[in-house]
C-alpha cells in the first residue's frame, strides 16, 4: 500500500529520517511591509522626504513584535492611528492604519502595554527595532537594528 503524508517539523535529523523526500518552506508568518528606496548609502521608507532615489526599490520587513510604539515624533518612525486593540493572553494585539491606508500589526506584551497606554483612533509613531531588507528583486540587502 502506497501512501502520501505531510510531517511538518523544525527539527531537521526527524525530518530526514522520516521522509523519502522534502519540501523546505520559508515561512514568514506575520509581517508587516513597508515600501522605500535606497539613496544616500541607506534605506529609506514612508515619511522621510526629499531623498535622492540612487540605489532603487527596497522592501523591509518588519515582524509586528519588532517595534517600539511612541506617542510623539521624537524618534522618527511611522505615523499610524490605532483602529483595534486586541487583549489576547500573553499579548495584546494593536492594528492600525497608515498614510497610505495600510494596515499595520503591532504586538506588545501586557506589561508593555500598560506603561504607554494606547486608545482607539489615536497616532501613535512606529520605530523598527529589528527589520530586513529586500531589494525589488528580491534579494536580501540587509538587517536592519536600532
Amino acid at each position: 500500500m502506497e501512501l502520501t503524508s505531510i510531517l511538518v517539523t523544525h527539527d531537521q535529523e526527524e525530518a530526514l529520517e522520516v521522509s523519502d523526500s522534502l519540501v523546505v518552506m520559508n515561512f514568514l508568518g506575520e509581517v508587516n511591509v513597508f515600501y522605500g528606496s535606497l539613496g544616500q548609502g541607506r534605506a529609506y521608507f514612508s515619511g522621510d522626504s526629499g531623498v535622492p532615489a540612487d540605489g532603487g526599490e527596497v522592501r523591509m520587513l518588519v515582524r509586528p513584535h519588532d517595534f517600539e510604539v511612541h506617542k510623539t515624533p521624537d524618534r522618527g518612525g511611522v505615523p499610524a492611528r490605532i483602529s483595534r486593540i486586541l487583549p489576547a493572553g500573553a499579548l495584546v494585539k494593536i492594528e492600525l492604519v497608515d498614510s497610505r491606508k495600510n494596515l499595520l500589526h503591532v504586538h506588545l506584551f501586557p506589561a508593555d502595554f500598560e506603561l504607554t497606554p494606547l486608545a482607539p483612533g489615536e497616532t501613535v509613531y512606529l520605530v523598527p527595532k529589528a527589520s530586513r531588507i529586500f531589494s525589488r528583486d528580491q534579494n536580501w540587502y540587509g538587517d536592519y537594528v536600532i
